[in-house]
């Protein structure tokens, strides 16, 4: 799936994530092994419902990858991708 841009950054209120930050991430899950995006960028994108402005990638065994989206600091949500591409919310 690809993402698609989903505007600007939709005026002054900022959407409510889960209670993970960028520096918990890395301390459960490592560094990621690529990115797209940044915290910082005015521009959005939506994938698998989610809007974010950065996403990190981690390749998992099987084929599998972790997905984990930030719109500005705020966790977005963790999805786990299967070989096939179906995803579902990883338990945090």
């Amino acid at each position: 799936m690809t993402a698609s841009p989903a505007g600007g950054p939709g005026g002054t209120s900022e959407p409510e994530g889960l209670p993970l930050r960028h520096r918990d991430a890395r301390d459960r899950f490592g560094q990621p092994d690529e990115w797209q995006g940044s915290v910082n960028d005015p521009r959005t994108y939506e994938e698998h419902g989610l809007r974010y402005n950065e996403k990190w990638i981690y390749y998992l065994a099987g084929g599998e990858k972790r997905l984990v989206y930030w719109y500005r600091y705020a966790c977005r949500g963790v999805l786990r991708e299967a070989a096939d591409g179906s995803v579902s919310p990883e338990p945090l």
